[in-house]
């Protein structure tokens, strides 16, 4: 009933991702790699981050940070590396989702990064799912991100597993959509 509900979800605040190659953002190694598990024997696959893009996150990100996929943040994040990070990703890159998870620090301005997934959403067709890991911490931000538009899903296996079943429920309608058009056309 979860699962279904997280498609629900999905389906009922985004398109389906335009391509099955995803990219994780995440301030915290530990969800970024339970993340990552989470795409084994899914349609939708990580994304390979051009050389280009890694230059240019590495212009802002501490060295400690990793420019592969997940694109790891580091814990002391705040929110402009969110919204510089989700600008080189939306620009140029065949990526059609992306998984933004967030564990609260102390320093972590989580309604401001809220903010950043927000604005990114209103203003990019990539499908982004928002995963914050904190309970109370982030339950506003979380609401807000709700009532704005953006799939909200509390854990980050659930929200690959979602995220897969609504792509490929998208790709199976398109290929529909195109043996109709050709059937019509014979």
């Amino acid at each position: 009933l979860e699962e279904f509900f997280n498609i629900l979800n999905v389906c009922s605040k985004s398109d389906p991702p335009s391509s099955n190659q995803a990219v994780i953002i995440t301030n915290a190694g530990g969800p970024g790699v339970l993340t990552t598990d989470a795409f084994e024997n899914k349609s939708l696959q990580l994304s390979s981050i051009p050389q280009e893009k890694k230059n240019k996150l590495r212009q802002f990100l501490p060295a400690e940070s990793s420019v592969e996929n997940p694109i790891d943040l580091l814990g002391d994040a705040r929110d402009d590396r969110y919204k510089k990070t989700l600008g080189i990703v939306a620009s140029d890159f065949d990526a059609g989702s992306v998984f933004c998870i967030l564990t609260p620090q102390d320093q972590t301005p989580v309604e401001r990064v809220a903010n950043a997934i927000i604005n990114f959403k209103r203003q990019n067709k990539k499908t982004i799912v928002a995963v914050f890991i904190g309970g109370e911490k982030v339950s506003q931000a979380v609401s807000r991100m709700k009532s704005e538009g953006v799939v909200t899903i509390s854990f980050p296996d659930q929200a690959v597993k979602a995220l897969d079943a609504y792509y490929i429920w998208g790709k199976n309608k398109i290929k529909n959509k195109i043996g109709k058009i050709l059937s019509i056309n014979k």
